[in-house]
């Protein structure tokens, strides 16, 4: 048999196709494309005003449109012959100076209630910041990371179940002021003492816990958002029971 007209002659002949280079500069960019850019420009526009006129906005339904046929081009807007003006105008800015969004975001908030509980909302987040982060180290200092994780639980023991029971902004904004403090020590102290004691096939895994915990919290909230008038009470003084358990005094001090 003629080796030109072999099997094996023939194998040996087939070339691999490789995959093209933009294919896999593609793929290994993982470019996420605009959904609106699958339907024309004419649906999305028929898209956004039934949407409004479905949902009790048909007054807005030409806005909507107009909003529409920017987001299906975004970087082409200033040829949109559809926006008004002032809307023209607006979404210049915005490009031209993205950092001063938040000083405009300002505006959309009407009244004093509004800023009360935007106020009440992150207080926890500024004391932490600010508060808690400042005394970790004497509080390690003096009393060790398992005397520090313990004096923190007993408050955000206590404030939780205070919170629980305020009867004005002012109760509220307090407590939530403490335990904001609590809050900020106890999240510097936690992840650097569960690494030092746990063991090192699973102290990566212990680190992460605190997110699945976090998720749990929500959850319990959502067994007693249905609870009537007291509802805002019990998420905010459910809180109290995960820290109420102590258990960080039966665990070894860290060996540092």
């Amino acid at each position: 048999m003629d080796d030109k007209s072999s099997p094996d002659s023939h194998h040996e002949k087939e070339t691999i196709k490789v995959p093209e280079p933009e294919m896999a500069v593609g793929v290994s960019l993982n470019i996420v494309q605009n959904p609106l850019k699958r339907s024309s420009r004419e649906q999305v526009v028929f898209d956004a005003r039934s949407c409004c006129k479905l949902n009790g906005m048909p007054e807005q339904a030409k806005l909507f449109g107009r909003a529409a046929i920017v987001a299906h081009d975004p970087d082409k807007f200033d040829m949109v012959d559809e926006l008004t003006g002032d809307e023209s105008a607006d979404l210049t800015y915005e490009r031209d100076n993205k950092w001063h969004g938040p000083l405009m975001l300002c505006e959309v908030v009407p009244g004093r209630e509004e800023w009360l509980v935007r106020v009440i909302n992150a207080i926890i987040f500024l004391t932490a910041g600010l508060s808690g982060a400042f005394i970790v180290d004497p509080l390690n200092h003096y009393f060790g990371c398992r005397g520090e994780i313990f004096i923190t639980a007993c408050i955000l023991t206590a404030t939780p179940i205070a919170s629980g029971f305020a009867q004005s902004w002012q109760g509220l904004f307090a407590v939530r002021f403490g335990m904001g403090i609590g809050i900020g020590a106890k999240n510097a102290t936690v992840p650097i003492y569960s690494a030092e004691n746990g063991p090192p096939l699973t102290f990566a895994a212990l680190l992460s816990c605190s997110s699945n915990y976090i998720f749990l919290g929500f959850c319990a909230n959502v067994l007693v958002k249905d609870a009537g008038d007291i509802s805002w009470h019990l998420q905010l003084g459910s809180a109290f029971i995960p820290s109420f358990i102590l258990g960080i005094f039966f665990c070894p001090e860290s060996p540092r």
